[in-house]
């Protein structure tokens, strides 16, 4: 039976936290948080931020291998490394924490 009056462990208020935040991108330190409950609306912010610093997708750069990692946070925390081709055939990729949309997602699977 839950007990309303023992003091329950603290969840991170995500809705006071920016939607973007972090760092650059550039590894697995510096991961670019979004802070997002949908996983569609991720995937067109990680589209954006890409496109912003390297332009149009499907001109400028094209998708590769999508990957998930554990995050630095243990277990409970979801890196996704991007890694696409720009037009000049050079390679990059991107480090994301989807921490808060696969936690949206968890929640949805354990409800079915």
């Amino acid at each position: 039976m839950f007990n309303f009056f023992k003091k329950q462990p603290k969840t991170p208020d995500y809705n006071a936290q920016p939607p973007i935040g972090g760092g650059d991108g550039s590894t697995k330190e510096q991961v670019i948080v979004l802070n997002c409950a949908s996983i569609g609306m991720a995937q067109m912010l990680m589209n954006r931020i890409i496109s912003e610093k390297f332009g149009k997708k499907g001109i400028d750069w094209k998708g590769g291998i999508e990957m998930f990692a554990p995050g630095a946070n243990g277990p409970d925390s979801y890196i996704r490394i991007l890694t696409f081709s720009l037009k000049n055939g050079i390679r990059e990729r991107f480090y994301f924490d989807l921490t808060r949309s696969m936690k949206v997602v968890d929640k949805l699977r354990g409800a079915m």
